[in-house]
């Protein structure tokens, strides 16, 4: 890790005092984003790495610093946790490989479950398939990490 990371780390550690309480969800999508929200529950100040991983090669990347409404009136801080990632094609074609992971400062980790809404502009179901197949491969993934 490096000296700006273990410095976030530390400072991250000790504003909060807790390790870090990763919760979020991929909660829509397109034929080309995907949107959803993270944060860290023992220090909501925090903005969240986020990545788009197929296979073990992070193909995308963002912070979960979106403000949205709802987020804010359920009471996940102050509602600056969203994101939207980019969902190419060829991608979508390896879509049992996809995985979205979010990364505090302190180096924590944790597969987001995917429970997207699906748009009715995929008229082959091509994108619907997709989603399935990746949620399962999520809970899957989640089920091997504990």
């Amino acid at each position: 890790m490096s000296a700006t990371a273990e410095a976030a780390a530390e400072t991250s550690a000790e504003t909060s005092g807790r390790a870090a309480e990763l919760e979020g969800l991929v909660d829509n999508a397109t034929e080309t984003r995907l949107y959803g929200w993270a944060w860290n529950a023992a220090d909501p100040s925090e903005r969240l790495a986020v990545e788009l991983r197929l296979g073990d090669a992070i193909v995308a990347r963002t912070t979960a610093e979106r403000m949205r409404e709802d987020l804010a009136k359920a009471g996940v801080g102050d509602g600056r946790h969203a994101f939207e990632l980019p969902l190419r094609p060829e991608w979508t074609q390896r879509y049992r490989e996809l995985n979205v992971v979010v990364r505090s400062a302190d180096g924590s980790e944790a597969p987001l479950p995917m429970r997207a809404r699906r748009v009715d502009i995929d008229p082959t179901g091509a994108l619907a398939r997709v989603m399935d197949a990746t949620a399962t491969a999520h809970r899957q993934l989640r089920e091997d990490m504990q």
